[in-house]
């Protein structure tokens, strides 16, 4: 319930924090309210993206190569994006450059921290996240089931979110087949992802309507609608929750946010 609390401060700020600043927020108020090493909580925000990257690359390819699409590309600010190359590069890119800094945190570890020991100050902050990193990903290497464990919930948590969207085209009157589902989730996560606006408003109605209008199930206007709604279902859940939740803990957001940032 703990983490629970923290969470619904963190994917608030994300929400509502333009460039995902909103992500600096829960390894905050882990490290001030629950002492827990800043390095720690940042490393398992890392684990926590780079299986978000794994299963939006997986949902692309599965798009790419399952789905008969009759074109990739959809209108965003008027210019036509191939939202499934864009995505699975980006995604890619991401998952390797992710992987590549966690083995060399751990290869190099004593050299890097040493490095930024040795510069006082802000150095001694990133040696003191650096260690915590290692410490973090150490116990998770020591206990592969841990993370065997993270990845299966991941799956679980965008197979649900993928029967919500399928439900929410079955209230629209919408064609809402497991294609169809997959595909707008798809394309608004990508669109989330690679496209952060504030809110992630814009970006989000685009690739959501823009899916539908390039399946052929629903016209420009019903598209937007639905988007709209959905977009702002998830948009007020996760603000309601956010809000609960820092009366609960007794914080303002924009102290939270500024401090976190500072």
């Amino acid at each position: 319930s703990r983490l629970f609390s923290v969470n619904a401060i963190g994917f608030m700020a994300i929400n509502v924090i333009p460039l995902r600043l909103g992500e600096a927020v829960r390894p905050y108020l882990l490290k001030e309210q629950d002492n827990i090493d800043l390095g720690v909580s940042v490393a398992a925000i890392v684990v926590e993206r780079l299986f978000d990257f794994t299963m939006l690359l997986f949902m692309l390819l599965l798009v790419g190569f399952a789905v008969d699409l009759p074109s990739h590309n959809i209108e965003i600010g008027g210019s036509a994006v191939d939202l499934i190359a864009l995505g699975q590069r980006g995604a890619g890119v991401m998952l390797i450059l992710g992987i590549v800094a966690v083995s060399v945190a751990l290869s190099m570890g004593d050299r890097i921290t040493g490095w930024f020991n040795n510069h006082g100050g802000f150095g001694r902050f990133i040696s003191d996240v650096l260690v915590g990193f290692q410490e973090a990903f150490g116990r998770l290497r020591d206990e592969p089931t841990r993370g065997v464990i993270a990845f299966i919930c991941t799956a679980v948590v965008w197979g649900t979110t993928i029967i919500a969207v399928k439900i929410a085209l079955y209230s629209f009157g919408l064609p809402h087949g497991w294609d169809v589902a997959l595909v707008a989730w798809t394309f608004t996560l990508t669109g989330m992802t690679f496209i952060p606006t504030p809110g992630f408003f814009g970006s989000y109605e685009a690739c959501c309507a823009g899916a539908l209008v390039l399946l052929g199930v629903a016209s420009l206007s019903q598209a937007m609608a639905f988007a709209l709604v959905l977009h702002l279902g998830q948009f007020l859940y996760l603000s309601v929750l956010g809000v609960i939740f820092l009366v609960k803990e007794g914080v303002s957001l924009r102290g939270v946010v500024r401090s976190s940032l500072a």
